[in-house]
């Protein structure tokens, strides 16, 4: 690594990037969209696509759960439904993969049907009790702590 930019925390996507700029080579995106889809590079960040919040306040792509099994993202520039190809879930509560994984099985092999701005969003899966729980037992040992001080 040249001089002292590098990232904060140092994994296989900053090694990457520092490689590429230190060897000059040209590449694409899989974020590029190219005939109309994506590859997502990491949901919790909106890299062009529009976001929203989950239910216990995770910053998301919004994502559309297709009746056919395909998931699609809105682009915020145009408004246009982008499909994602593959959802990088790093970040995010491990209800959402189940919600995500049970959608796919139950209509992946239906016929592609055109984008419906109507279907389910991440921001609708209900959150399981167990996750609630945990969640607030987090919030108040939080509160806890800083009334402590």
């Amino acid at each position: 690594m040249k001089g002292n930019n590098f990232p904060c925390s140092f994994n296989e996507m900053s090694v990457y990037a520092i490689f590429k700029a230190e060897e000059k080579f040209r590449t694409i995106g899989l974020a590029k969209i190219v005939e109309n889809g994506f590859f997502d590079d990491l949901i919790c960040r909106g890299f062009g696509m529009r976001m929203e919040k989950l239910p216990l306040g995770e910053d998301v792509k919004i994502v559309h759960m297709n009746p056919d099994g395909r998931f699609f993202c809105i682009e915020e520039s145009s408004g246009a439904a982008i499909e994602a190809y593959l959802l990088n879930l790093s970040w995010i509560p491990i209800y959402v993969f189940d919600a995500i994984l049970k959608h796919f099985r139950e209509n992946y092999k239906k016929p592609n049907c055109a984008f419906d701005s109507k279907s389910r969003i991440l921001s609708e899966i209900p959150v399981p009790l167990k996750q609630n729980l945990k969640f607030l037992r987090k919030k108040i040992k939080k509160l806890w702590q800083k009334n402590r001080h």
